[in-house]
């Protein structure tokens, strides 16, 4: 996985951490710029897997840093967030599709907003191909196979 690092002024983002935790050197650097986003009043927003107090540091003041600074989850989406990303996502390319088609395939997927992506843009690409309606079978196709032959 490649870390991402976007320097906006006094603000960054390090997406994600993980890869980094662990090399002595690297970790002094993010103690350092730490103390220094501090000094300026800055602000970093850091991605990891797992919690900072999960997480092993060979550097123990970084460690403390991060185990006290706030912290948010982000869980997966639940049907609602789904079903209203597969409409939109649906809408989006032009493609009429019933409610009932939706809630066949919400409890049948993985729960991941990549899986709605890729469900609509196979089941687009079905629609352009055969210039049919997107329908169960081909759903269900696509559910069980992840495409459309």
């Amino acid at each position: 996985a490649s870390t991402i690092v976007n320097d906006l002024g006094h603000h960054l983002i390090i997406d994600p951490l993980d890869p980094w935790i662990g090399d002595t050197n690297i970790e002094k650097t993010l103690f350092h710029l730490y103390n220094l986003l501090k000094e300026v009043n800055g602000t970093c927003l850091m991605t990891m897997r797992m919690t900072p107090i999960q997480t092993e540091f060979s550097i123990p003041d970084l460690a403390s840093r991060l185990r006290s600074v706030p912290l948010a989850r982000i869980e997966n989406p639940d049907e609602a967030i789904l079903s209203a990303l597969m409409v939109k996502l649906f809408h989006d390319r032009q493609l009429t599709i019933d409610h009932n088609l939706i809630n066949y395939v919400i409890p049948r997927m993985e729960r991941s907003f990549a899986a709605v992506k890729d469900i609509v843009e196979k089941a687009d690409s079905y629609a352009l191909a055969t210039k049919k309606p997107v329908n169960i079978s081909i759903l269900r196709k696509i559910l069980l196979d992840g495409n459309t032959d």
